[in-house]
């Protein structure tokens, strides 16, 4: 019973290190597409999925996006200029609202 405790303990302590970590997130993100690949794609539009918003944030006069829909955003944007594309927002009805959204472009 006891080695099982500390061997799991172990385990649990060796998986959440930065290092450990890191590694077993690089297996599972795919890298972002190359440019050439992304001209040749045939895409007609950048669809951009959101992840949640900040509930409680005074300093933007209400509730905004999290850090996560920020980041998708700016990179969806700046596709969509880069390659003249229309820019989809899709949201969760219960993680964000269009309003959020849309007062972040």
């Amino acid at each position: 019973g006891i080695m099982v405790v500390a061997l799991s303990t172990i385990v649990l302590y060796v998986l959440s290190t930065p290092l450990v970590a890191a590694a077993l997130m690089r297996t599972v993100e795919a890298p972002p597409a190359r440019q050439d690949e992304l001209a040749a794609s045939g895409a007609q539009a950048v669809v951009v999925l959101s992840a949640g918003f900040v509930r409680y944030a005074p300093e933007y006069g209400g509730p905004t996006v999290d850090h996560l829909t920020l980041q998708r955003l700016r990179y969806g944007a700046r596709l969509a200029k880069q390659y003249h594309l229309p820019l989809l927002v899709c949201f969760n009805k219960r993680a964000a609202s269009p309003c959020l959204l849309e007062g972040t472009l």
